[in-house]
Formats: C-alpha cells, sequence, structure tokens
C-alpha cells in the first residue's frame, strides 16, 4: 500500500526523544506549569503494537510515583488530529518510582504511540529519520521548553482543578490532563511487535539498511488473535448454522457457549486472498445470502495483519529475509476493495478494525488480538454480549470458551493449552546500543517489557506468559503450555 508520509516535519530529529537542556526556571506549582517550564530528565518513546495496546497502557502509569502530581498529555495538534497520531497516543509526564530510573527518582515522559502498528513501530526504532518525509508516527508531542521558551501546553479546562482517575493493576492512578501542540519528530526507544521484525510483511523505507542482528528482541508472550463479526453477522450465522454444526436449540441472539457460531479456515483464506476474483465474493462464502460483506483488515504495517498473513494465507515465513514482501504461499492479498457484494478497508490501528465491527447493518467480519473486547464485556461473567461484535470459533474451535463450555480466563486458557490455532510470540524490539552502552533509558526501557513479560506483576488479557512461575490459581491459569519452536510464528504450536 502507498504509505503516508510527513510532507516537512516541526522538528526533525535523527536520534530518540529527547530535550534540550535549559535555564528556564522549573515551576511545578500545577501541572500545567510543570509541562510547559519543566524539561524532562529522563524519556522513553514507546511505538508499534496496537494489538497489545491496552496491556501496554496498563502498564505505564506503574513507571511513575503516584504520590506526585501525574499528567496524562494528549496530542492536540494540527498534525496529531490529521494523520491519526492524535488517537493512537497515550503519553505520561511525572516523576518516576526510582526504581523505573536506576534507582533515583526522575522527571520521565513516556509516550506510545500504535499508529499503524507493529511495523510501524519496528521501523522507528531500527530506521534513521531525514529532515523531512518521515513517517507519520515519528512526528509526536513533547513536553517542557525548547532554547528557554517555555511550552504552550494547556490543562484541560474539564479536568483543570481536579484529577482523574483510573484503576491499574488493582491500584487507583491519579492524573491531570494536560493538551499539548507542539510536536517533533523522533526515533522509538523501544517497540512492541505482534510477531517478528522478520515476519513483518512490511516496513518503513528509513528501515532499508537495517540488520536484524543490532537489535534484541525478547519474546513478552504468546498472543492469541481470532476472527470478530459483527452482530448482525453473528446472529445471520447462528440461523444458518442451526441444526448443523450448532445445535437445534440455538437461536438467533445466543449468547451461551454452545450457540457461538463457526467460520471455516477455507473460507476465510478465500475472503483475503486474491486468488478468487472479488467479483466473485460475497457473504454465501460463509454459507450465508448473497450479500454484500465487508473486510476490515490492517494495513501492511499491522502485525495483527502479519499473523493474519502467516494463518490464513499460508506465509512461509520463516525463511523471508526481512523487510521482505513475498509471501512464502506465493498467495497475494486482497487491498482495498469495493465491489458490489464484496468491499475490502484497511485500517491503521485495531480500533479502526473495532470501529468497523460496530456496524449495525450488513455483513463485517475482521481479525482482532484476543484482548479487544467492547466496553460492555467483562470478566469472567461472559465474552460474548448482544449488539457489539464478538469472536466466532474457527475450524470449530473456540478463542473465547474452553471445551467444556466454560470461560477461557482472560481469553487465554484456550490457545494457551493448544485448544485454539491462532496464536504468535509477541516480542519487544530495541537496539543493542542500550545494552552495550547502558543508560536511563535502558532501565526504563527494561522496567516496561519486564512487567509486560512477569505473570507476577500482571494479568493481561489475551496474552499466556512464558516465564514459568507457578500458576497461583488453577482456575486462572497465567502459563502457556504451548510455543513456537525458535521463535518462530510460521512453526505449529508446540507442547512445551
Amino acid at each position: 500500500m502507498k504509505l503516508k508520509l510527513i510532507a516537512a516535519a516541526a522538528l526533525a530529529m535523527t536520534s530518540s526523544v529527547s530535550f534540550a537542556a535549559t535555564s528556564l526556571a522549573c515551576d511545578t506549582t500545577t501541572a500545567e506549569k510543570m509541562v510547559n517550564t519543566c524539561a524532562p530528565e529522563a524519556s522513553l518513546f514507546v511505538a508499534g503494537s496496537s494489538a497489545l495496546g491496552g496491556n501496554i497502557n496498563a502498564i505505564l502509569p506503574d513507571l511513575f510515583d503516584n504520590t506526585k502530581t501525574l499528567v496524562k498529555i494528549v496530542d492536540t495538534s494540527a498534525t496529531g488530529t490529521a494523520n491519526g497520531n492524535k488517537s493512537a497516543t497515550t503519553a505520561w509526564y511525572g516523576t518516576s518510582k526510582a526504581a523505573a530510573t536506576g534507582g533515583t527518582a526522575k522527571r520521565v515522559f513516556v509516550i506510545y504511540n500504535n499508529n499503524n502498528g507493529s511495523a510501524a513501530g519496528v521501523s522507528l526504532v531500527m530506521g534513521k529519520l531525514g529532515k523531512t518525509g518521515n513517517p507519520v508516527e515519528a512526528n509526536i508531542v513533547t513536553v517542557g521548553p525548547t532554547k528557554n521558551v517555555a511550552n504552550t501546553c494547556t490543562v484541560d479546562a474539564t479536568t483543570a482543578t481536579t484529577y482523574t482517575s483510573t484503576t491499574v493493576n488493582g491500584n487507583t492512578i491519579n492524573y491531570y490532563i494536560v493538551n499539548c501542540t507542539q510536536t517533533a519528530d523522533s526515533l522509538a526507544d523501544l517497540a512492541f511487535t505482534d510477531v517478528r521484525a522478520q515476519e513483518l510483511y512490511s516496513l518503513y523505507s528509513i528501515a532499508a539498511k537495517a540488520k536484524v542482528a543490532d537489535y534484541v528482541q525478547v519474546p513478552i508472550g504468546i498472543q492469541g488473535f481470532g476472527l470478530a463479526v459483527n452482530w448482525n453477522m453473528y446472529q445471520a450465522l447462528q440461523t444458518a448454522q442451526k441444526g448443523k454444526n450448532l445445535p437445534s436449540t440455538c437461536n438467533a441472539g445466543d449468547t451461551t457457549a454452545a450457540c457461538v457460531p463457526n467460520i471455516r479456515r477455507v473460507d476465510y483464506a478465500t475472503l483475503v486472498t486474491d486468488v478468487m476474483p472479488a467479483a466473485n465474493k460475497s457473504a454465501a462464502l460463509f454459507g450465508l445470502d448473497d450479500s454484500l460483506i465487508t473486510l476490515a483488515r490492517r494495513d501492511d504495517l499491522s502485525g495483527t495483519q502479519a499473523t493474519s498473513n502467516i494463518f490464513f494465507a499460508n506465509n512461509a515465513c520463516g525463511n523471508i529475509p526481512l523487510k521482505s514482501t513475498n509471501l512464502g504461499g506465493k498467495l497475494d492479498l486482497v487491498g482495498t476493495v469495493d465491489t458490489a457484494k464484496f468491499k475490502s478497508t484497511m485500517s491503521a490501528t485495531s480500533s479502526g478494525v473495532k470501529s468497523a465491527l460496530g456496524a449495525s447493518t450488513g455483513y463485517v467480519i475482521g481479525m482482532l488480538g484476543l484482548e479487544d473486547r467492547s466496553s460492555t464485556s467483562s470478566w469472567p461473567t461472559g465474552p460474548v454480549k448482544a449488539s457489539t461484535y464478538n469472536f466466532v470459533k474457527i475450524d470449530n474451535y473456540s478463542p473465547l470458551f474452553n471445551a467444556d463450555g466454560t470461560v477461557a480466563y482472560k481469553a487465554r486458557t484456550a490457545f494457551a493449552n493448544g485448544d485454539y490455532p491462532i496464536a504468535v510470540t509477541s516480542y519487544a524490539v530495541y537496539p543493542k546500543l542500550l545494552d552495550t552502552k547502558p543508560s536511563e533509558k535502558t532501565v526504563l526501557a527494561k522496567f516496561v517489557f519486564n512487567a509486560m513479560r512477569d505473570s507476577t506483576k500482571g494479568d493481561q488479557t489475551g496474552l499466556a506468559y512464558l516465564d514459568g512461575a507457578t500458576d497461583a490459581d488453577a482456575n486462572k491459569p497465567k502459563q502457556s503450555k504451548v510455543k513456537q519452536p525458535n521463535g518462530n510464528n510460521c512453526s505449529p504450536l508446540i507442547r512445551m
């Protein structure tokens, strides 16, 4: 696909996010003044996977000492709105926990941008920036002064005098909201990717000269994915399959485990590949009427899309060099399509797919990480909800229910036990330079990805852990019993 590029950067930088030293007095009397006058003493730019977005956002606030002023930064720049960074960015500024910055608390700015997903993030770690023409994801909001000139961020009017609160890993986090419009181009320090860097379908050209050996890839865990359909298609599938591969007692709208409808792998593969002419595709592929069906897919920079390519297009990626766009299965993928009975759209983030799946009419289908559930879902009461998108079975294997019909805790147990096929090893990627020349940035990066992979500190939805810790509750297992040999996601899941 044609990749979006920034025509001109507000401030070009050729290294990871940093801020110039300043003699402007640092004023911490209010959240707004702190953001505008106080330069960060340490910073971390995290980019990549949107499928892991909820999990990553659950970790980042834990970097900070919540007894001190904590600010959530919102990108309200014109470029942020135009290029999709505003909706894809989460940023925090506050005083770190001492352990997060090597033993001494520091003012820390951490920003996570999942715009365009895994490959965009990996590109920003492995690439080099120019003065102009950089990927849009590099253009991030800044805090603190520049050359002794205070920033122009403003406190959000609705929360100017009160905290906003949220619960992260059982802890209450209080913070102010500040809107910022100044941006700068930067490389990322750390990227999260749903699959290995070598398995991504596409990278930005800025990473053309990258060598995988110059970067560290740390397994985060086994991440599960599934096919989701909008509520209209969910009910239509139930009606079509009633009395066939669903019990005759199942009716449209039934949310019980026994009545979850099924999608055959062969049928979805037919939809997403270019073997069958687009004009011949319709909802009839799935046993429905011959109506319009919309494929809500991710773009080619997405790790979710790479996972779909591997599983449904038989992408023999194990021997594919970094940045190759040649599918080993030699099956071309459908791009943007708009015919009378088949439409295909591309989204830069998982939220775009979820938005498409929110359609109340027509048939819509797409892949999401199992972390993704609608706001009406709750655990462990049940993962299927009426009037929203829902995950379906694939070849009669459900991602959200165990074989006995019980709920797969945190959307994990089915794939972690090997009872469901779509799961990949996800990674944190960072330059080896952070290890050979350790700094506060090294400590920050490792604090973040180690928290993601530590089952004793987290219990993230859709992610099975590989640290081998004892599961404290047998009914809520965390550890994966399967893995891909040698971290190759094109290998089948094997018992550990």
